[in-house]
């Protein structure tokens, strides 16, 4: 694992995953809460994290960020995570990352995915170099809509999804 830093907010912990966290990683894609939308309620495979981590490790090293797994003090299993993914077969962005967010269902409603992404956003701004912040929403999922336009994203497109349209958002990165 890089020194380098991460983000920082302060009611969260950001730990960039290495290959051990695969199983934590596995746990938190597979949950119910999580899947439902972030993979229109597939199964994905153990083999899923893995390839994550390791393409995470790749955006680390072209754009210098990634996915980061998010913790509470003193609590030893990831709450959910956010950071940055390319998504395989997902070019709406024109292959650019895309924020995502994902948190089991005891860590919502207090406020855990506007800090993580707000804080993975001023990360992203002061160390990447990234043109804007992009992020692909289900229409349905209204709470993570409310955090995206919380944080300055517009909605600049839609594609059809798995559940009615999956909303793109956008906002650029001022320098």
């Amino acid at each position: 694992m890089s020194s380098e830093p991460g983000p920082r907010s302060s009611n969260l912990e950001y730990r960039r995953p290495v290959a051990a966290d695969a199983e934590a990683l596995h746990a938190l894609i597979t949950d119910d809460h999580i899947k439902r939308y972030l993979f229109d309620g597939q199964r994905m495979p153990p083999g899923w994290a893995v390839d994550t981590i390791a393409a995470s490790e790749e955006l680390y090293r072209v754009h210098r960020v990634g996915v980061w797994l998010l913790y509470t003090a003193g609590v030893a299993e990831p709450l959910g995570f956010c950071g940055f993914v390319t998504l395989a077969g997902f070019d709406a962005f024109g292959g650019e990352p895309q924020l995502v967010y994902a948190l089991r269902e005891a860590a919502t409603g207090r406020g855990y995915a506007s800090e993580a992404a707000a804080a993975c956003i001023e990360f992203a701004r002061a160390h990447a170099e990234l043109p804007a912040i992009f992020a692909a929403v289900d229409e349905p999922n209204r709470a993570s809509i409310r955090v995206l336009e919380k944080l300055g994203l517009s909605r600049c497109g839609e594609l059809p999804g798995a559940f009615g349209a999956m909303l793109l958002f956008r906002r650029d990165l001022a320098r």
